[in-house]
C-alpha cells in the first residue's frame, strides 16, 4: 500500500512540475515574441523614473538579427517630435542603405497627456539651462537615453561599439 501511495504521489508531482513548467514557457514566449520586431517603424514605450516615455525605432528593411547593428539617436529639435525628426532628416533611408537601426526619442512637453505640438504643446530636452519645463520638472533625459539604448541592445543584435547621437536644434546637449 505504502509503494502504491509513493507512486501515486509521484505522478502527482510529474503532473504539476509539468503544468508549471508548461505554465512558465507559455508566459515567457509572449515577451520573447513581444520583443522580436520586424523592418519598418516602431513606436515603444518606456518606463524612466516615473514617467513614461515614448520613442520610434526604424529597422532596416535587410535586418535579420543575424549581425549586430549600429544604432544612431537622432533627437528632434525643440518644440518638434520623434515623428517630424523620422520624417524630415532622411535617417530612415539612410538606415535602410546602410543597414543601421536609427532611433528618434520623443522629448517632453507641458502637458504629457497631450500629443507635441511645436506651439500648443512643444516638446523639450532637459539641457540643464533651466529655461523650459523639461528642467522645471527635473526630466532625466540622460537616463531615457541609457534606457532607450538599452532596450534597443536587448531587442536587437547590437554593435555596442557603435552608437551614435545626432540632434537638431537644443538635441545637441545630450552627447556632450
Amino acid at each position: 500500500m505504502e509503494k502504491r501511495v509513493e507512486q501515486v504521489l509521484s505522478s502527482w508531482r510529474f503532473c504539476l512540475l509539468s503544468i508549471l513548467i508548461a505554465g512558465c514557457a507559455h508566459s515567457i514566449q509572449p515577451m520573447a515574441q513581444e520583443m522580436r520586431l520586424g523592418s519598418g517603424d516602431h513606436s515603444l514605450d518606456l518606463r524612466v523614473g516615473d514617467s513614461l516615455r515614448r520613442y520610434i525605432v526604424h529597422v532596416p528593411k535587410r535586418y535579420d538579427g543575424s549581425r549586430p547593428v549600429p544604432i544612431v539617436v537622432m533627437f528632434h529639435g525643440g518644440g518638434g517630435t520623434a515623428k517630424d525628426a523620422m520624417t524630415e532628416t532622411g535617417w530612415t533611408e539612410k538606415a535602410d542603405q546602410e543597414g543601421f537601426l536609427a532611433a528618434f526619442p520623443e522629448g517632453m512637453s507641458p502637458d504629457p497627456s497631450r500629443p507635441g505640438h511645436f506651439r500648443k504643446n512643444p516638446q523639450t530636452w532637459n539641457d540643464a539651462s533651466k529655461r523650459f519645463l523639461s528642467e522645471k520638472m527635473q526630466v532625466d533625459d540622460g537616463a531615457f537615453t541609457r534606457e532607450l539604448i538599452d532596450d534597443l541592445k536587448a531587442r536587437f543584435n547590437v554593435d555596442a561599439k557603435r552608437v551614435r547621437e545626432s540632434e537638431g536644434i537644443r538635441g545637441c546637449f545630450l552627447h556632450h
